[in-house]
């Protein structure tokens, strides 16, 4: 199930209080994936379009919206919760950094970084070599202008962190300067695309839940040039996410989940099924009638939020609780369109609670998942859905909880949630 095919796809959704946003393409390889500013990929808002092409010029595409999902609960017990679908209700997530004193934002720092950066690898290296040269200090060399405007410092005067997107700082004064000393952008990959998103700007629509008061950055990347991909055929049709959460709040957020969101929409409309392989931390959605060449999407969860008080061996290395111990993918769920048939515990979430119970793998009406059937009051209770292997008779899941389950039936429209928890988010603690 590793293989990543794509097929023409479909998605539908009543877009209502659609956030403007500034976008790019990641493009680098065999994959066109839109990132936006404030926290969404693979979609447009305003059209709901979808934006994630597999090959690049083919049209056809996989996903509707895909975003990051955060919840918690305070010392109270009361649940902090940032998270946005389809902007129905509304959005959780603004652009833009918070101050480090109180988690706040305002207008000007919201329209300043309601943009994306976008840089290749050799922007920077053709950067570096005319700098060297002297033909950036002399003019006859223009660099990137988003290699010049890249967010390396917040502003101080308005109680921004000073340092924000990562650069070399080559006169080590910690101040982004790439005319006057030649400092330049720190990526990943052979292309990224960047972008600082918060979820304390104003009252959260989609969840109605309370604000966490969390910094998010956000890189995505993909590999295209280098000579890694001679050897790795598989990324030049794959992209990366890199997250790094910030609580620039003073409180602690106990019982913290993480999740991504994805719409799996893939081939024909509304006959999608999902998977998760726990000892590879995957997941996958394909089409219910499967062939050798029907599009298949994996996702991989390649690292997660730590936990050393739990006394679990999290990352299966046969240490317990060790020092920076990752949970990784801990939780694999689900939720529907509201079709007839399906359950309304198992739609899509409408208040905070509903989706802080899906992430850390619940119904909406606190039913547990649980192992066999659609995975709502079937049997035993799991954190993982269908963790069968579909071309063998053994579970992906170590402890064969669920033995080798796998989703029965003719599929349909269906979300799935990647999530990780539970920790705990201390003030200004980082989660990467």
């Amino acid at each position: 199930m590793k293989s990543i095919l794509f097929s023409l796809c479909c998605f539908s959704a009543t877009i209502i209080n659609a956030q403007t946003t500034a976008y790019s393409f990641l493009d680098i390889n065999q994959v066109k994936a839109q990132v936006n500013s404030g926290g969404d990929l693979h979609w447009n808002p305003i059209t709901g379009f979808t934006g994630y092409e597999v090959p690049i010029g083919s049209n056809k595409q996989w996903s509707g919206p895909s975003s990051l999902w955060i919840g918690g609960l305070d010392a109270g017990g009361t649940l902090h919760m940032a998270a946005q679908t389809y902007h129905q209700s509304g959005v959780d997530y603004w652009a833009g950094p918070l101050t480090t004193t109180n988690a706040t934002t305002d207008s000007l720092t919201v329209n300043q970084y309601e943009r994306v950066w976008k840089l290749n690898k050799s922007d920077i290296d053709n950067f570096i070599l005319n700098y060297a040269n002297g033909n950036v200090q002399n003019g006859s060399f223009i660099p990137n202008s988003n290699l010049l405007q890249w967010p390396g410092n917040g502003n101080i005067a308005q109680g921004q962190a000073i340092n924000l997107a990562p650069f070399f700082d080559t006169d080590g004064d910690g101040i982004y300067n790439p005319m006057g000393a030649g400092d330049y952008p720190l990526i990943k990959g052979d292309q990224a695309v960047y972008t600082i998103f918060n979820d304390n700007y104003k009252p959260h629509q989609s969840t109605g839940a309370l604000a966490i008061g969390a910094e998010i950055h956000l890189m995505v990347y993909a590999y295209g040039t280098c000579s890694v991909i001679a050897n790795n055929p598989f990324l030049n049709y794959t992209t990366f996410y890199n997250y790094k959460i910030i609580n620039r709040s003073s409180n602690s957020v106990h019982m913290a989940y993480v999740s991504l969101f994805n719409d799996s929409d893939i081939g024909y409309y509304g006959d999608d099924k999902l998977g998760s392989d726990i000892k590879d931390q995957y997941a996958y959605t394909y089409n219910s009638v499967l062939a050798g060449t029907d599009p298949v999407v994996g996702v991989a969860f390649l690292k997660g939020p730590t936990n050393t008080t739990n006394g679990i061996d999290d990352d299966g290395d046969g240490f317990i609780d060790e020092l920076n111990e990752e949970l990784g993918m801990t939780n694999f769920s689900y939720f529907s369109n509201p079709l007839p048939g399906v359950p309304v515990a198992m739609t899509d979430p409408s208040v905070g609670g509903d989706f802080y119970k899906y992430v850390s793998g619940y119904w909406k009406d606190g039913t547990p998942l649980s192992c066999g059937g659609n995975g709502y009051g079937a049997g035993q209770q799991t954190t993982y859905a269908f963790p069968g292997d579909l071309n063998s008779s053994i579970s992906t899941d170590p402890n064969n909880i669920c033995g080798n389950w796998i989703e029965a039936g003719s599929g349909n429209d269906k979300r799935f949630l990647m999530s990780s928890g539970p920790y705990e988010m201390y003030p200004g603690s980082v989660t990467e």
